[in-house]
């Protein structure tokens, strides 16, 4: 089965909201009916990279605002969320400068993986990592809302949807472990250090 995607032009064609970026996805998220995916009182991981220091092409506070509001709506309990690099405090911190805190969203901003970035379940993975901790936070979740921004990447070329889940799902066991030994994530695993 094909998935459905939609696209929302940044041109604004009238100075109304219904023709705003933000009227339009809100469109969207009524089009889809969230009912269907999620449940009244469930616990919903709104999943999103918070931002590193500097950074500045990250999804605008109000876009998440929205769908925390459309998931609220509803009857959920979403919650913003992803796992570390560093320590959970240093990591709201800089998210928190970023706009990314719950007094802008409307929801708790809680670290997947814990404030060490160790509260995790092992999982059985493929042929090259054999194992993943995955955060408990989304381990535990029977659903969860996935907000992603595209970008370059020094590792990859190019990032989004995919980085967002395959790399921002694991604990910092893998990403600051393992994988910096292979050369993986050793970018990331130098700037952490100087934090």
């Amino acid at each position: 089965m094909a998935s459905k995607i939609y696209f929302i032009d940044s041109r604004v064609e009238k100075f109304d909201y219904r023709y705003s970026v933000l009227g339009r996805l809100e469109e969207i998220l009524e089009k889809i009916d969230l009912k269907r995916y999620f449940s009244k009182g469930e616990l919903v991981p709104v999943k999103m990279h918070l931002a590193n220091v500097g950074a500045h092409h990250t999804l605008r506070p109000n876009f998440v605002r929205l769908v925390v509001d459309q998931l609220k709506r509803i009857g959920t309990k979403p919650f913003v969320t992803d796992s570390v690099r560093v320590r959970a405090y240093e990591y709201l911190e800089v998210a928190s400068q970023t706009g990314y805190n719950a007094l802008s969203l409307g929801a708790p901003v809680i670290i997947a993986d814990g404030i060490f970035g160790l509260d995790s379940v092992k999982v059985k993975a493929g042929k090259i990592l054999k194992e993943l901790y995955i955060p408990s936070a989304i381990y535990d979740a029977p659903s969860m809302m996935v907000l992603s921004h595209v970008k370059g990447h020094i590792d990859s070329s190019y990032a989004g949807a995919i980085k967002n889940l395959g790399m921002g799902c694991v604990t910092a066991v893998p990403r600051g472990c393992e994988w910096k030994d292979g050369g993986r994530g050793k970018m990331h695993f130098q700037m952490e250090q100087e934090l």
